[in-house]
């Protein structure tokens, strides 16, 4: 583990470097590309801004996975881990640059997380697997896909979520430090210096776009940074659960985004609107409209998924992982009490200028 820390804080100091230039390089070729966000009825922001800065992230997580590569060839076997998020992301890029139905998204989504989430699901609890206990082999197998599945959905989920939450500026940025953060503490404490590294990737490729992105935004990360963001929490909690057969920790990341997205598809669905069109009614958008700060809205957001966090990592080392689902469960219900309590009566306020879109 100790032999591994040098590479790790080398990793993170080249995602920092990269992740802050690849932006000044992405910027002329989103131009070039023509890919502008034009403010519309249900967007938060006012001024045309550049879309598809997640090609930053996506190029940095690339540089520091081939630099890692370089250093130690090892590294090689976990491709898929940033392979598929290189993949999601491409599929936001497209959308980004031309939109695609909903069905040529999900089909997209759903192809790129079947094959790897039903491979792992198969080598963990299949048949002859280290998860198999002497079960008949066509129940194992079914254990199996049923297990699959269930992480492919859990993998549309997130980066759908993310996509969702990118509405104001920094937010992603800001998770992208908090799921980044999270796989740290789970490596350092479970002793696995991949889930580390990936961390540091991670947490590094978001910071260095957070000054193109907040407090004013330069460009946005578009669907190729949320898409991105999404995928690699995704990797990266079922990397945490594997880890430390927690899946309070594996979920704690998500917990807030989740939480938002459910509550407001709930309220969505319970007035008749319609849960696939664009809207801002998400609790941290209320609260940005409503207080003219979208710095309020990504801290009150950002500061409950840390707390969430560490509360979750906190208590598996203790042992009483009851307590922190509890814990978890009040905070991410106090996030949305304090975003719509805050935002109550101020609804219609106006968008800031220059911000992300809903």
């Amino acid at each position: 583990m100790e032999a591994q820390l040098p590479l790790i804080i080398a990793l993170f100091a080249v995602a920092l470097v990269v992740g802050a230039l690849a932006p000044a390089v992405v910027q002329p070729v989103l131009r070039r590309l023509e890919l502008l966000d034009v403010p519309n009825a249900r967007s938060s922001h006012t001024q045309v801004t550049l879309r598809g800065g997640g090609l930053a992230p996506l190029a940095t997580v690339l540089v520091c996975w081939i630099v890692w590569v370089a250093v130690d060839l090892d590294a090689l076997r976990l491709w898929p881990l940033i392979g598929v998020p290189a993949l999601l992301a491409l599929v936001g890029f497209v959308e980004d640059a031309r939109t695609l139905g909903v069905r040529e998204r999900m089909a997209a989504q759903c192809l790129i997380t079947a094959v790897p989430a039903l491979v792992a699901s198969i080598v963990l609890f299949g048949p002859g697997s280290a998860g198999d206990s002497g079960r008949d082999t066509y129940l194992g197998l079914f254990t199996a896909v049923a297990a699959g599945l269930l992480l492919m959905a859990a993998g549309v989920f997130c980066v759908n979520a993310a996509n969702f939450m990118d509405g104001i500026n920094g937010i992603s940025s800001f998770q992208g430090l908090v799921a980044g953060g999270s796989a740290i503490l789970v490596g350092l404490f479970a002793r696995v210096p991949d889930q580390m590294a990936l961390g540091v990737i991670t947490a590094g490729a978001f910071a260095g776009f957070l000054p193109w992105n907040f407090p004013k935004a330069k460009m946005f990360l578009g669907d190729v940074g949320s898409y991105l963001l999404g995928a690699l929490m995704w990797v990266l909690g079922a990397c945490s659960w594997l880890f430390t057969g927690s899946l309070l920790v594996a979920a704690a990341p998500i917990a807030v985004y989740t939480t938002d997205v459910c509550v407001t598809l709930f309220r969505r669905w319970r007035t008749g609107k319609k849960l696939t069109e664009s809207h801002r009614e998400h609790a941290y958008q209320l609260l940005a409209a409503a207080r003219h700060s979208h710095a309020l809205a990504t801290a009150v957001a950002t500061t409950a998924s840390a707390i969430v966090v560490v509360t979750a990592i906190t208590t598996w080392l203790l042992g009483c992982e009851p307590l922190g689902w509890i814990l978890g469960l009040l905070t991410v219900a106090a996030y949305e009490v304090v975003c719509l309590r805050l935002s109550r009566g101020s609804r219609t306020a106006s968008p800031d200028p220059g911000t992300s879109p809903g």
